[in-house]
């Protein structure tokens, strides 16, 4: 078998002498693109740094720039600096803010200067410390006020003169008086030098929230009290306007007298009906009972039509021979219709000391006496589930 020769490819003579002359063309061009790339970099390269030097001259540094600006904002400030003061931001109201001094020296000064005093005459007026502390967060405003013959005569005249008080700031107590100083709002203390005391004070705590009508309904309802009262303390409870009617004295005729003419007060004033009185018994001191007994007196009832009965009934336990050991005599009977929950703390407790005499029998009879007094009062105190008297030993309910 032969076999056929591979057939050479056309042109083949031609290969070897061809490859030089093509290898150099194409080397040609190459050069030449190398050549105008390193041309074209070179430029790149220098107008770059013709730039950078250029931004170099022109960038202000940092600190002249930010002093710069500090210039240009002080002056700013300076320019401003009249229209700022015109508005009192540098003055006595921004020193106000940082300083509570300063700022209840301006509210006294305020006052002082914007008073009705056709109504309104002050007889103390300043800061006090309040609580223990004494740093001037715990300064507070308090004053006494005496109400003018002219508010005396016009007490809705009086009443608009009060609530423009709180225009200028609260006071944090006040009292309102008809004439001199009431002794616990006094911080100029003008009542060292006063000869007479005042004669039922209106006392107040942060009178900011009371408005005219309010005003108007406390000095009527006050004025309705007179002189029965040591002083009266108005209160807030939600929507409710309490007065709390309080009788301070050390001597018992005296005390029950000014307790049983309050009977019925609010039943029979048209102006004390329109605002919740409640009537409080508040020696300081025991009191000498006609018994002989030496007894701490502390009454609390919320409606004046109580007085009469819790009257009777103090003036038993004060009167008898046989509890002339009674040391202490406590009723508070505040529970009513609008506030039922009050009656949690209503509560009739006598506390006695033991008898002089040791003997067995003296004890026995002192528990005797006790008991039979309970028994006598349970049905006039029936509101109060809690009545209960304190004997050496033993609690007698």
């Amino acid at each position: 078998m032969s076999s056929s020769p591979t057939p050479e490819p056309e042109n083949s003579h031609l290969t070897s002498t061809q490859e030089p002359s093509q290898s150099v063309s194409e080397t040609a061009p190459v050069a030449a693109e190398e050549s105008s790339a390193k041309s074209s970099s070179t430029r790149v390269d220098a107008a770059k740094e013709a730039i950078v030097e250029q931004a170099r001259r022109l960038v202000v540094p940092r600190r002249s720039l930010l002093l710069t600006g500090g210039v240009i904002a002080a002056a700013g400030v300076l320019a401003a600096m009249p229209q700022i003061a015109a508005t009192g931001v540098l003055g006595e109201d921004a020193a106000a803010v940082v300083s509570n001094e300063k700022l209840l020296a301006r509210r006294e000064r305020l006052v002082r200067e914007n008073i009705d005093t056709r109504y309104l005459k002050i007889e103390s007026l300043g800061r006090i410390y309040v609580g223990k502390g004494r740093s001037e967060q715990d300064l507070r405003l308090v004053g006494s006020f005496s109400l003018t013959e002219d508010a005396q005569a016009d007490l809705a005249a009086a009443a608009t003169a009060l609530t423009n008080l709180s225009v200028y700031g609260s006071l944090h107590r006040l009292s309102v008086t008809y004439g001199g100083v009431d002794s616990a709002n006094d911080p100029q203390n003008v009542a060292n030098t006063a000869t007479d005391a005042p004669a039922s004070p209106l006392r107040v705590n942060d009178s900011a929230p009371l408005k005219e009508e309010q005003w108007l309904k406390v000095l009527a309802a006050n004025a309705a009290l007179g002189t029965n009262v040591s002083y009266a303390q108005v209160g807030l409870l939600a929507d409710e306007l309490r007065l709390n009617a309080v009788v301070i004295d050390e001597n018992y005729e005296s005390l029950l007298k000014r307790f049983r003419s309050l009977a019925e007060l609010d039943l029979k004033n048209e102006r004390v009906q329109q605002i919740h009185l409640n009537i409080q018994l508040a020696p300081e001191k025991a009191v000498t009972l006609p018994s002989g007994a030496q007894s701490k007196v502390s009454v609390s009832v919320a409606e004046s039509s109580r007085v009469a009965t819790v009257a009777d009934v103090l003036s038993k336990a004060a009167t008898r021979k046989e509890l002339n050991t009674l040391a202490s005599f406590s009723l508070v009977w505040n529970a009513r219709e609008k506030y039922p929950s009050a009656s949690q703390w209503d509560a009739f407790k006598l506390g006695f000391k033991g008898p002089e005499s040791k003997e067995e029998s003296a004890k026995e009879a002192q528990r005797t006496a006790v008991r039979k007094y309970l028994q006598e009062v349970s049905g006039p105190l029936q509101a109060l589930t809690k009545r209960e008297a304190t004997v050496p030993g033993e609690v007698i309910t």
